[in-house]
């Protein structure tokens, strides 16, 4: 990718870019003849999904850059972002149906389309950090899973912060908002919550409640 889009940088890591020593004058100039994008596509997003999701991975088994888990949690929301656009959504979906051979389906998100398969099983979305599972009563009762003491999780175990006092137990809470009806069908957001999920959730608010309600805690 082309080093000197300002909209990329922040999303891109070192090895989706040209080395340092060819960064200027004409050797840039030569690169962008040859075909240097300046665009992101469908496969650059899943591309750097994998990316972040690789990232938090080797930061959850290793901890010596206290920074790397700031650093990961900020390409997160900076892809997020990008993505949050009716139009950017839009293209993207449209350019995956293309290139699958999808000019046939009707809707515009098809989750049969290998680009939202990835998209939503690769771990890559912002979700709420917390380090230790909170013991107070004035939050959802949660439980530590995979990636989420990096702040990192896939979209098919994330749901909206709404969503967060009848989920929290069972599915990650999105760290921040998204504006795109298009981008939360792609998450099927807008769909109810499992049956068995809600159940979950009430198991664990009783227990809670138990908890904070026996003396002995205390």
């Amino acid at each position: 990718y082309d080093p000197n889009e300002s909209d990329l940088a922040k999303l891109l890591d070192e090895s989706m870019l040209p080395a340092k020593a060819i960064c200027q004058g004409t050797a840039l100039s030569s690169l962008r003849s040859l075909g240097m994008r300046s665009k992101l596509s469908a496969d650059g997003v899943i591309d750097i999904a994998r990316s972040i999701e690789s990232m938090a991975r080797s930061c959850a088994t290793d901890q010596s850059d206290p920074n790397m888990q700031h650093v990961i949690r900020s390409r997160a929301k900076s892809l997020l972002h990008f993505i949050d656009a009716e139009g950017t959504i839009g293209s993207l979906l449209t350019e995956a149906k293309i290139s699958h051979g999808d000019s046939s389906v009707d809707e515009l998100v098809d989750h049969d389309n290998p680009f939202l398969k990835d998209l939503n099983e690769i771990s890559w979305l912002p979700v709420e950090f917390h380090v230790n599972v909170s013991d107070s009563n004035l939050e959802p009762p949660r439980q530590k899973r995979e990636l989420s003491h990096i702040g990192i999780a896939a979209p098919r175990t994330t749901r909206p912060k709404q969503d967060e006092w009848i989920c929290s137990s069972m599915m990650e809470i999105l760290s921040t908002t998204i504006r795109s009806e298009t981008l939360q069908k792609c998450f099927c957001w807008h769909l109810p919550l499992p049956a068995t999920v809600v159940a979950a959730q009430l198991l664990a608010l009783a227990k809670m409640n138990d908890t904070f309600n026996n003396p002995q805690v205390f």
